[in-house]
């Protein structure tokens, strides 16, 4: 995954398609979905964001457990 940097003191606010905003409320919605696992290890962490982006995509349609398991661990 590449990394990109929005420097918002020097005006720039916008990459391509990414936008400070966009990026910023992903941000509070990951660290807000995270709290519950009280502190992740790292070698715990791509479960934990395999949850988290299952969650996010998926939780208006209101999937089963199940459902949302499988979409977790990427079956």
């Amino acid at each position: 995954m590449e990394r990109l940097a929005i420097n918002a003191s020097a005006g720039r606010r916008v990459i391509g398609p990414w936008h400070i905003n966009n990026v910023n409320g992903y941000h509070g919605r990951l660290k807000n979905g995270l709290r519950g696992f009280k502190g992740v290890a790292s070698s715990h962490q791509p479960h934990c964001l395999g949850w988290f982006r299952a969650l996010e995509r998926f939780r208006p349609t209101h999937l089963t457990p199940p459902a949302l398991l499988a979409l977790a661990i990427g079956i």
